[in-house]
């Protein structure tokens, strides 16, 4: 479940990657999905800037489009491909 998973040490790393990358770059807002990673990854990505707090945008939060069978490479890669036709239509 997506909700529910932390960062790896992996992931931890790469936040940390990106802190330093963007230690030069100033911020005006901050924001994070909500979801326990992305917190963390924000968290880390934030440290040793003062008064900059992330906040969840609910907005942000992944698809949940369920569980998606081929049989297939090919398959898969099209129905992938084509998996958001629809996004625009209502509903």
């Amino acid at each position: 479940d997506p909700r529910s998973v932390p960062l790896t040490d992996a992931g931890r790393a790469q936040a940390a990657a990106a802190r330093d990358a963007l230690a030069g770059v100033a911020f005006d807002i901050a924001v994070h999905s909500g979801l326990p990673r992305t917190i963390e990854t924000a968290a880390i990505v934030l440290e040793g800037r003062a008064g900059l707090a992330a906040r969840a945008e609910e907005g942000l939060e992944e698809l949940k489009s369920g569980w998606l069978t081929a049989t297939s490479r090919e398959e898969l890669a099209a129905r992938l491909a084509f998996c958001f036709d629809a996004a625009g239509a209502e509903g």
